[in-house]
This record gives structure tokens, sequence and C-alpha cells, in this order.
């Protein structure tokens, strides 16, 4: 089903049999509220493709309904709005979202995956540099020049978070960093 129920320990709340007769333009909105099982619900997350109108009103219903939160999908900025006024808790970009991991994905070899943490913070996977093969953290003290913390080192597709200055770093390895976009710029010359 394209409706994904979380069960809580929140009050009872109306159930799809409620809104079961509303129907929007295409009829898919009451039929796919119908799929939701009558219990307990806590969040409910709407996975949508197609139009505008449909997401706005599949919002407002689940919001109806009864869901405690509720995440809605828009394409840009004054869709979020309408979303949000209409009973969205939370509004995500799921396409620019990827388009802007991928962006900084594959813009460099030695990058693995990256999650940005906040607008000035990311973490990164990274390739050990070549320079720094054979060499311990505390020799490159690398959180004094550069203010990034090494959160993890993963070797042979293990992650290891037992790190320490005495830690010598690897070839095939990969870190994982945790800092501001531009000194993990610097640092790893993004």
């Amino acid at each position: 089903p394209r409706v994904g129920v979380i069960p809580s320990v929140s009050p009872t709340v109306p159930t799809a049999d409620a809104v079961s007769n509303r129907q929007s333009r295409s009829g898919r909105c009451s039929m796919e509220l119908m799929a939701i099982p009558p219990i307990k619900k806590k969040m409910i997350y709407k996975a949508m493709m197609g139009k505008f109108p449909e997401f706005l009103e599949t919002t407002s219903l689940l919001k109806e309904l009864g869901a405690k939160t509720v995440v809605s999908r828009a394409e840009r900025d004054v869709q979020k709005k309408f979303l949000l006024r209409n009973g969205a808790d939370e509004v995500v970009y799921p396409e620019k979202q990827i388009a802007e991991w991928a962006a900084i994905r594959y813009t460099a070899d030695h990058i693995r995956d990256y999650i940005q943490v906040d607008e000035a913070h990311a973490i990164f996977e990274v390739e050990v540099p070549e320079n720094w093969i054979s060499k311990t953290i505390g020799q490159l003290d690398i959180r004094k020049k550069f203010g990034i913390n090494i959160v993890a080192i993963r070797e042979d597709g293990k992650i290891n978070m037992a790190i320490s200055p005495n830690t010598v770093f690897q070839s095939g390895t990969t870190l994982l960093v945790l800092g501001e976009y531009k000194e993990l710029q610097k640092c790893f010359r993004m």
C-alpha cells in the first residue's frame, strides 16, 4: 500500500471508514485512506506520486483521520506553504535532496558517501589521503589543523568506532569525518 502506519499508544482516533465516502477528483485518495487499518495512529507517511492537488487533499484527510504526524512531499516552496497550512507537520523534497546528495557524492572519486547535518556541517565518508597512510591520527593532528572529527574508520566493509590518537591509517580504508563544509573541503580537496 501507498500509506504506511506506525501504531502507538495514543488514544483511539477516527478510522478511514469515517471518511470513506469522500472522494478526490481521481478517486484515489479515499481508496488509499480506506487501506489504513482501524488502529491507533502515531505517524503516517504518505509516499505519493501524482499531482499536487492530490497531495494537498490527502494531507488534509490524514490529519482529519487523526494522524498525529503527517509528512508530505513537495517539489517547490510554494507547495510546502500550502501543505503546512493544510495539516502537514513536515514537508520533504525527495527529488531535491537526492539531486544535492548526488552532486556532492559524485564531484570527486574519493567521496564515498555524504550526510548533511545542517546548513554548515556534514559527515563524509572519504578515502584516506595517500599522504596519511602509515601515519597516526595523533601525528596528523587533524582536529587542530582542520577542525574536523574522525567519527569512524571503515576497514574491509566493517565500521570501527574505537579510534584513538594512536590509530594508524591503512591503504584501502575510508574515514567517516564530521565537520564544517569549508574545513572538509580544505582537508580533503573537494
